[in-house]
C-alpha cells in the first residue's frame, strides 16, 4: 500500500491549498515525480503547482469508479460489512451469545462482502448500526470523562 512521505514540514503529495489557487485557469503539463505534482517549464526546470491542477491531474490518474467499471453486483447492504467497517466485532448483531469478540483490522479489507441477499433480520441490524456508536468514539469518551482531562 502506498504511503505519503512525512516529514517534519508534513505530507509532501498534496501542494498547500493558497489564495492563488483561485486564480487563473488549469494547466495541461502536471506529472507526479518522485511523490509529488509539479510541471517542467520550457528551461527543463521543475516548479511546483497549485493545488487545483493537482487535484486535477489526480482525477485523471484515479477517476471516481462508477456502475459501469465494476461487474453487475445485486444485492443488499451488507450488515456484517457495515459492522466491520464501525468498528464492531463480527457477529455483534447476531442476538446468539459470543465466546469470543472477533476484531477484524481495517487494513487490508477483510473478505466481508458488501451486499447480500436474504439476510434475516437485515433492515433492523443496520437500523441498531445506525443508531450505535462507533466503538472508538465510546473509548475515546470513556478514557476523557474517567481521567477528568
Amino acid at each position: 500500500m502506498w504511503e505519503p512521505r512525512t516529514d517534519a514540514k508534513g505530507s509532501g503529495f498534496w501542494p498547500t491549498p493558497r489564495v492563488s489557487d483561485t486564480e487563473g485557469g488549469i494547466v495541461k503539463n502536471v506529472e507526479m515525480k518522485d511523490g509529488t505534482f509539479s510541471r517542467v517549464n520550457k528551461q527543463g526546470v521543475r516548479w511546483g503547482v497549485k493545488l487545483k491542477d493537482a487535484v486535477d491531474h489526480a482525477e485523471k490518474m484515479w477517476p471516481t469508479p462508477t456502475v459501469q467499471d465494476s461487474p453487475q453486483v445485486t444485492g443488499q447492504l451488507n450488515p456484517t460489512w457495515v459492522e466491520w467497517l464501525m468498528g464492531w466485532p463480527i457477529g455483534w448483531l447476531d442476538l446468539e451469545p459470543m465466546d469470543e469478540m472477533v476484531w477484524l483490522p481495517f487494513d487490508p479489507e477483510p473478505n466481508i462482502p458488501r451486499v447480500t441477499t436474504g439476510e434475516k433480520d437485515r433492515v433492523q441490524k443496520l437500523k441498531a448500526l445506525g443508531n450505535g456508536q462507533v466503538p472508538q468514539c465510546l473509548v475515546a469518551a470513556w478514557t476523557i470523562l474517567s481521567t477528568g482531562t
